[in-house]
C-alpha cells in the first residue's frame, strides 16, 4: 500500500478537517523488465542456499527495481566427500615465498592460490606448514663469510678507555641471502699516542674559562676547583672536561678587645637630644618591673652621640607600683559606640566603648557602659501623652460598613519620631447621608 498527505485549500468552512490521507494498493511491477545474471554464490552449508544477483539492463522502464536477488537450494556434500574432491584442486606452487623461521615453533608457512577452471569445492588459498631446516654452524659460517654490508657508511665511536676499542655498527645490502644478519659490529683498537705527542696536543685545546663557579674552599687542602667545558670544533684528543685548582685567598685575622674606659672621655661627653616618634612605652616586663622606650637621635647633634638609646622606668602595674585606674583620668569614645539590645530579664543595656589617643597608659583599653532601658514598667508612658504626626493624606478610606455606618483608614508614622510612637494607627468616620 502507498498513502498520500493532502491540506486544506483555502476559504473552506471549519467542519472539514484540515489533511486528508489517500490510501492506494501499489501497482505490480511490470513483467518485461530484462536483467543480466551473474554467477551462482557458494553454497552455505548452515542454511542450504545459494545466491545469484541479477543486474538491470540498460534502456529499461524506471519503474523496474535495479538489483534482483534469486535463492535456491543447494546439495549439502559430507565431509568425506569434500575431502576427496579438495585432493583433486590445483593450485600454484612456484609463486610465492617461505616466511622467516619461527623460533618457537620451528616452523615455516607459504600461502598458495589456486588455478583457473577448478571446481566450486576448492577452496581459494591453501596454506602449507613445514619444519625449518637446521643449518650446521660450519655452512652458516661460510654462507655469513659471503654477505657484504656497507663499510662506507657510518663513523667510529669514541675510544673507551677500559677496553682500549672502539666499534662500528654495519648495515647489511640488498639482495643478500636469509642467513645474513641485519646488522653487523666490527671492533678495532684504538691507536695509542705516546705521551709526549699526547701532551703536545693537548696544549692547543682551547676551554670555556668565562663558564662556570669556583667551588667554595675545602678547609682540610685549603683549594678551591673549577669544571672547564670543551670548545667546539677542536681535536679528538682533547678531552671533553678540565679541571683547575686554586688555592684559596688567606683572610685577615680580627682582633677584638675591650676598650679601656678613660674619665677624659667621660668629661667630654657631648650633650646629645634624642625623641621618639611613639609616646608609647612597652609592656610591663613581669620579672623586672619595668617597661622600655626606644629614643632615636635628633638632626644636627656631634657625631659622637649614638642614634638609639633605649629608656627604662618602674611599671605603674606592677604591685610595688601599683595604681587602680578610678585615680587616672581616663576619656572614652563612648558616642562612636551603639547601644545594645534591651535584656528583659534585667531590663537593661550596654555599650563598650574604646581609648582615646594620648591617654595614660594605666587605662585599661576598652570599659563596658550600662544603662537601664526606658521599656520598664517604671518608665513606662502611653502614646497618648507624646506628640505623634502621622500621614494621614497618603492612606484611602476604606468602604462604608452598612451595618455600623463607619469607615476606617490606616495611618503610617512620619520618620524622624520619638520611638514611643506606634508605627500604625487606625482612624475612624461616620459615613455621610445617601451613600
Amino acid at each position: 500500500m502507498k498513502q498520500n498527505t493532502l491540506s486544506l485549500k483555502a476559504h473552506q468552512s471549519f467542519s472539514c478537517p484540515r489533511t486528508k490521507i489517500i490510501r492506494r494498493r501499489c501497482s505490480p511491477p511490470p513483467h518485461h523488465c530484462q536483467y543480466k545474471a551473474t554467477k551462482w554464490s557458494r553454497c552455505n552449508p548452515e542454511k542450504g542456499i545459494e545466491r545469484q544477483l541479477l543486474l538491470l539492463k540498460r534502456f529499461q522502464p524506471r519503474s523496474c527495481p535495479r538489483i534482483k536477488i534469486v535463492d535456491r537450494r543447494c546439495f549439502r556434500i559430507p565431509k568425506q566427500k569434500l575431502a576427496k574432491l579438495h585432493r583433486h584442486c590445483h593450485y600454484r606452487s612456484r609463486n610465492g615465498h617461505w616466511s622467516r623461521c619461527n623460533r618457537r615453533t620451528g616452523k615455516k608457512h607459504k600461502v598458495l592460490y589456486l588455478k583457473r577452471h577448478q571446481s566450486r569445492h576448492c577452496p581459494g588459498r591453501k596454506v602449507i606448514w613445514e619444519k625449518c631446516k637446521k643449518v650446521p654452524k660450519q655452512k652458516l659460517a661460510k654462507l655469513q663469510r659471503q654477505c657484504h654490508y656497507r663499510s662506507r657508511r657510518g663513523h667510529w665511536s669514541r675510544c673507551n678507555r677500559r677496553t682500549g676499542k672502539r666499534r662500528k655498527i654495519l648495515y647489511l645490502k640488498r639482495h643478500q641471502s636469509r642467513h645474513c644478519p641485519g646488522r653487523k659490529v666490527i671492533w678495532r683498537r684504538c691507536n695509542k699516542v705516546p705521551k709526549q705527542k699526547l701532551a703536545k696536543r693537548q696544549r692547543h685545546c682551547h676551554y670555556r674559562t668565562r663558564n662556570g663557579h669556583w667551588s667554595r674552599c675545602n678547609r682540610r687542602t685549603g683549594k678551591k676547583r673549577k669544571v672547564l667545558f670543551l670548545k667546539p670544533h677542536q681535536s679528538k684528543h682533547c678531552p671533553g672536561r678540565k679541571v683547575i685548582w686554586r688555592r684559596c685567598r688567606k683572610r685577615r685575622k680580627v682582633i677584638w678587645r675591650r676598650c679601656r674606659k678613660s674619665r677624659k672621655l667621660a668629661r667630654r661627653r657631648p650633650h646629645c637630644q634624642y625623641s621618639s616618634p611613639v609616646p608609647y612605652w612597652s609592656r610591663c616586663h613581669t620579672k623586672t618591673g619595668k617597661e622600655s622606650k626606644l629614643l632615636f637621635l635628633k638632626s644636627h647633634q656631634p657625631k659622637d652621640c649614638p642614634r638609639r638609646k633605649v629608656i627604662w622606668r618602674n611599671c605603674a602595674k606592677h604591685p610595688r607600683y601599683k595604681t587602680t585606674s578610678s585615680r587616672l583620668h581616663c576619656e572614652y569614645q563612648v558616642l562612636a559606640a551603639p547601644w545594645s539590645r534591651c535584656n528583659r530579664r534585667t531590663w537593661i543595656k550596654k555599650k563598650t566603648a574604646l581609648l582615646k589617643l594620648h591617654q595614660p597608659w594605666g587605662c585599661p583599653i576598652r570599659k563596658v557602659f550600662k544603662k537601664s532601658c526606658r521599656k520598664h514598667p517604671r518608665h513606662k508612658t502611653t502614646a497618648s501623652r507624646l506628640h505623634c504626626h502621622y500621614q494621614v493624606n497618603a492612606a484611602r478610606w476604606s468602604r462604608c460598613n452598612g451595618r455600623t455606618g463607619i469607615k476606617k483608614k490606616t495611618v503610617v508614622l512620619k520618620p524622624h519620631q520619638p520611638w514611643r510612637c506606634p508605627r500604625r494607627k487606625i482612624i475612624k468616620k461616620k459615613c455621610r447621608r445617601g451613600w
